[in-house]
């Protein structure tokens, strides 16, 4: 049987270990980049309506993400995401909900924010 020296091994080593190095850090950048920086905001008023379920569930989707999600029925709230618009420059959709922030990008409306949470979710 021949032998096999240990500068072989290192050919096929090092370049493996760099690989699966710049794997894990492509797959863990994807999540957090998702996770910090996900802003949900809807405004429901009847807890027995359908719309107001729809937007709880997504609420608990955003949140299972890492994100926030806000019923803005109180002043904090609606101060909040006053204060997080302003700093993103989207002051002109103040009144658009409900409202996905995601980065500097905004989808308004359920289905577009489903769909949109279905799809990070996968």
């Amino acid at each position: 049987m021949p032998r096999v020296s240990a500068m072989s091994y290192k050919r096929y080593i090092i370049p493996l270990i760099f690989l699966s190095l710049l794997i894990l850090s492509c797959g863990v950048g994807k999540k957090s980049a998702t996770k910090t920086d996900l802003h949900f905001y809807y405004l429901e008023l009847c807890p027995g309506c359908e719309e107001y379920e729809e937007a709880d569930r997504m609420a608990s989707e955003v949140r299972e993400l890492g994100g926030e999600a806000f019923n803005l029925i109180g002043d904090e709230e609606a101060a909040a995401m006053k204060k997080l618009l302003e700093e993103r420059g989207l002051s002109d959709i103040a009144h658009a909900l409900p409202l996905l922030i995601q980065g500097e990008s905004y989808l308004v409306g359920y289905e577009d924010i489903d769909r949109e949470i279905r799809r990070l979710t996968e």
